[in-house]
């Protein structure tokens, strides 16, 4: 069984932890929260050697933009959708409609990830009972990591749901809904139970 963890750092955006018998790091905030991030795991009770893979839900600066330097403490691979990954790999940030108008003065360094997921992947081989989704929304190459407790750390995806082309957005739903996703975890806000958002989205009683 794995769960979701908010690691609980002083950032603009949340770190989580999906935590099996091993640990992937999802998201690493904006830049210089590497330290932060190690000191929560510890808080967490989780040894920095149980730690197997970083994971990019998508390349906005508040998001990857310690990944380099947790990648190169950690020496552990890191892992972004296609197209993201190569937006990471120039340290650019995707530009589209809920950007900020200062994006592109919002700099981080490049990283090439080491794992780039073009569709859905199992992280069993990396010792975790969770799946990769991909589910673009906020970007083309966003991706989700459910964990088999149906938490599930979904980046900027809510904020998505109502920036994105509807038909994309109600494909990646449908495909976490299937998946088993009990609660989204959100980047910026609380976590929300998946049936009640879909009340609202779809504005009818389910």
């Amino acid at each position: 069984m794995s769960q979701v963890i908010d690691a609980r750092i002083d950032s603009n955006s949340h770190v989580f932890f999906v935590k099996g018998d091993r640990t992937a790091i999802v998201d690493t905030g904006a830049p210089g929260n590497g330290r932060k991030i190690l000191k929560a795991l510890k808080a967490a009770g989780i040894p920095q050697g149980r730690v197997s893979v970083l994971i990019v839900t998508h390349a906005h600066w508040d998001h990857c933009g310690s990944l380099g330097e947790l990648k190169a403490m950690m020496n552990v691979p890191a892992m972004a959708g296609w197209p993201d990954a190569e937006y990471l790999e120039k340290g650019e940030n995707v530009l589209n409609m809920a950007s900020p108008k200062n994006a592109k003065n919002l700099t981080f360094d490049a990283v090439k990830a080491d794992v780039v997921v073009r569709e859905d992947l199992d992280l069993r081989d990396y010792g975790i009972d969770a799946r990769v989704l991909t589910t673009p929304a906020h970007t083309a190459g966003s991706l989700s990591v459910l964990a088999s407790d149906g938490g599930c750390a979904v980046g900027d995806f809510l904020p998505g749901m109502y920036t994105g082309e509807r038909g994309v957005v109600e494909k990646s739903l449908k495909k976490l809904t299937d998946g088993g996703a009990k609660r989204f975890y959100p980047s910026h806000g609380p976590s929300v139970e998946v049936e009640a958002l879909l009340k609202i989205f779809f504005n009818l009683n389910i």
